[in-house]
């Protein structure tokens, strides 16, 4: 299935999604950013928890019931293109809660690239009472730098990115 990467308006002023050279879609400062600044908040594009069912049968039965649009972004996120829904719940999914039964995959977050060798200048907390993720500068970021995010508060992995 073909489809055309788009991506939702950032819901501030502190930065853009726009083109990594060889890393798709991602997050890029367009003014400095103060160390812990919230950056955005936003609900999942599509949640699971973990059941009898196979995770990737509740996955397909997840994608089914969004709605065309949100399917589209969706499927614009890494791994769409090729590999379709398995692929982008593979690369976007995160592990919301630290016994590994809630993941999701966020329209923004998901634009957050991973960093696991220390290069982190945002972080993020998973708001399950508001069920919301928040992301937030970790230092001071600079104007065109993109976003990397590492272990969230509380240290629950971030699955598959």
């Amino acid at each position: 299935m073909a489809v055309t990467p788009t991506a939702p308006e950032p819901p501030n002023p502190y930065f853009k999604i726009a083109a990594l050279e060889n890393k798709g879609l991602g997050a890029i400062a367009t003014s400095t950013i103060p160390a812990n600044t919230l950056l955005f908040s936003e609900p999942p594009l599509l949640m699971i928890a973990h059941s009898e069912k196979g995770r990737s049968e509740r996955v397909d039965a997840a994608f089914a019931a969004l709605s065309g649009a949100s399917k589209t972004l969706f499927l614009s996120l890494a791994g769409g293109m090729e590999a379709g829904v398995e692929g982008v719940w593979k690369c976007n999914n995160f592990m919301l809660t630290s016994d590994g039964l809630e993941n999701a995959v966020f329209a923004l977050a998901s634009r957050i690239n991973h960093s696991c060798d220390g290069g982190e200048n945002a972080y993020w907390r998973w708001e399950g009472g508001e069920g919301r993720i928040e992301f937030w500068s970790g230092r001071r970021v600079e104007v065109w730098v993109s976003f990397f995010c590492g272990v969230p508060v509380g240290g629950i992995a971030n699955v598959g990115r």
